[in-house]
């Protein structure tokens, strides 16, 4: 009994080892637990600035939720936008393109709880489009976007940012008319 316990302890004491090493190994047998700590694994180097083991760490928990849960699993909608989002930043943007896509079809079938999950994948979304040379598709991906973020009241900051690229997208294709009132919109945002 003695030993069984000590087994396990010292098993315990290794698995914080194994999920948190920027490699994890692709034999690695994942449950749901230590995918979702992949998750969070993933989320932190991407905070980090490592997109690329953000990507990796992602991955592995995606191919997870991917192979055992359901298709609309929000843990699998959650592992795609993880590593769309760290795949954007790599640029492989149709990868980033389609898990973003996933991640948005998953979390729209979901309540209203996942809709602001949903409004920051669209937001990523809309980058990709025009990294693809999409710009006039990801204006309306924006828009549809800020309708999220203002029906589950999002934080000013995002409904900036959102604002700020559809003027942006407006500009860069050489129509200012069409993106002052959303520049203006983002500026009033900013006043106390």
């Amino acid at each position: 009994m003695l030993r069984s316990g000590l087994l396990i302890i010292s098993i315990l004491g290794l698995l914080p080892k194994i999920l948190c090493s920027q490699n994890v190994d692709a034999n690695l047998q994942l449950d749901s637990l230590k995918a979702s700590k992949l998750l969070i694994k993933a989320n932190e180097l991407y905070d980090s600035n490592k997109f690329a083991e953000s990507h990796e760490q992602a991955s592995f928990a995606y191919q997870y939720f991917k192979k055992n849960a359901s298709k609309s699993s929000p843990e699998l909608a959650d592992a795609a936008y993880q590593s769309g989002r760290s795949v954007y930043r790599i640029k492989k943007f149709n990868q980033a393109k389609a898990l973003l896509n996933e991640a948005i079809s998953i979390w729209d079938k979901h309540t209203s709880d996942y809709q602001l999950k949903s409004a920051k994948a669209q937001y990523w979304l809309a980058y990709t489009e025009a990294r693809l040379g999409n710009t006039l598709g990801a204006i309306p991906i924006l828009i549809n976007c800020i309708t999220m973020q203002n029906a589950n009241f999002a934080n000013y900051t995002d409904l900036i940012k959102s604002y700020m690229l559809i003027g942006d997208f407006y500009t860069n294709i050489k129509s200012r008319r069409q993106a002052t009132p959303y520049l203006e919109q983002a500026f009033e945002l900013t006043k106390p």
